[in-house]
């Protein structure tokens, strides 16, 4: 008879499910983890693989740095172990991270981010003028303004380290219930119980975690998480080119992109068609079109890289929230746990699988502040998203909605 009580239940296997279902069980917690699909098939094993601490420009000020840091530097630290502590390779390179500019009113904006971050103690990051870029990364061409350097982001192999969590967690006893689809959750009264799922219910006497990301919508319409499609698309496997993990604005389109271990370079963005409506996000198609313009980027970013072939793509749905910060920690409901609304997964995920696991654990306390993750802070607003969106018209409406 198949197991169907236990201590805690996470929904959802990428980065941020495994990372707390493996740190549940380390506590010594009986876990099970489910999973619609198998492990790392949404946005975790669809992105670019880039470990960048101070992703972005827009929006941010001295507040947001100081919040973004205070999670995506200690994540950085937590990576540089994980190969030990999960007994597997994540493929961890920290040879640096560019944020790119192609036109002199760009590198100015990038230079008034850097004067932000240096005021709020940021020192880690430097400004390298265009010519100096290719002596940096000599994938790189001459085509650029400057860049903002941090000499020790880089990046992971995505797989690697979602099924990393996974296995040492299954290891340490916890069960992996893939392709398992929780159509509901279990409520007495105000306490989450267990959930409902399409092979039967499964109860929780400690905590429901959700991690579920740009699905959360179908959990819970009442939490502001909204999902945003994006592509990637991968090489063939190179002699090793040290492209350090990059974002930019190549002609008008948000890319971003890295190297892997096994010489392979990772690049993607938005896709070409508009999406029509939020379903639409969730869509894992990739069309012509689609190659046609992230080969044109590919050879526009990284003119030295000659005679390269794409052999993979993919897309996959990131999550957005009114203020680029996921929802992490306790809800309003006993027994429910929220770990959602990442853009940036191998940025946030394994440390907020770990802090979101320790609230369960420590009665709400974590070794890292997440007051400012609060999942009801948005609890007296109502957002009427656009019906139809990409990354810039949610841009644009969270700004004019947020003030």
């Amino acid at each position: 008879m198949e197991k169907t009580d236990f201590d805690a239940i996470v929904i959802g296997g990428g980065y941020s499910g495994c990372s707390a279902a493996y740190y549940l069980s380390k506590a010594g917690m009986d876990v099970a983890l489910i999973e619609m699909n198998a492990i790392c098939s949404g946005a975790s094993g669809r992105n670019g693989g880039q470990v960048i601490q101070l992703e972005g420009r827009d929006e941010l000020t001295r507040d947001k740095i100081i919040k973004r840091n205070s999670i995506t530097g200690p994540n950085k630290e937590l990576l540089k172990g994980l190969n030990a502590e999960l007994n597997t390779d994540i493929e961890l390179i920290l040879n640096g991270s560019l944020d790119v500019a192609f036109t002199d009113e760009e590198a100015e904006v990038i230079k008034k981010v850097m004067e932000i971050q240096f005021d709020t103690g940021d020192t880690g990051v430097e400004f390298i003028e265009g010519e100096k870029i290719k002596e940096v990364c000599p994938a790189y061409g001459l085509n650029f303004k400057g860049a903002k350097l941090r000499r020790d982001d880089g990046s992971v192999n995505p797989f690697k380290m979602a099924y990393g969590y996974a296995f040492a967690a299954q290891r340490l006893g916890c069960k992996l219930l893939t392709y398992t689809k929780v159509n509901s959750l279990i409520y007495k009264k105000n306490k989450v119980t267990g959930v409902i799922t399409d092979r039967g219910q499964y109860n929780a006497k400690k905590a429901v975690i959700v991690a579920t990301n740009a699905w959360t919508k179908f959990l819970f319409d009442e939490y502001p998480v909204v999902p945003c499609k994006i592509l990637g698309f991968v090489t063939e496997m190179l002699p090793i080119v040290p492209v350090l993990s990059v974002e930019a604005y190549a002609k008008s389109v948000a890319l971003y992109g890295s190297s892997q271990k096994d010489g392979s370079i990772l690049i993607g963005g938005a896709p070409y068609f508009y999406p029509r409506d939020m379903e639409d996000h969730l869509s894992t198609e990739v069309h012509f079109e689609d190659f046609v313009r992230y080969g044109n980027l590919f050879n526009y970013t990284w003119p030295n890289v000659k005679d390269v072939s794409f052999i993979r793509a993919w897309a996959g749905a990131v999550a957005f929230t009114p203020d680029s910060f996921p929802l992490v920690g306790r809800t309003k409901f006993d027994n429910l746990y929220m770990d959602v609304g990442f853009t940036n997964g191998n940025s946030w995920c394994p440390i907020c699988g770990k802090l979101v696991a320790e609230s369960v654990i420590n009665n709400g306390k974590t070794s890292i502040p997440i007051d400012f993750l609060n999942p009801e802070r948005f609890a007296d607003i109502t957002f009427d998203w656009p019906r139809e969106y990409n990354y810039t018209v949610l841009h644009n409406y969270i700004a004019e909605k947020m003030g």
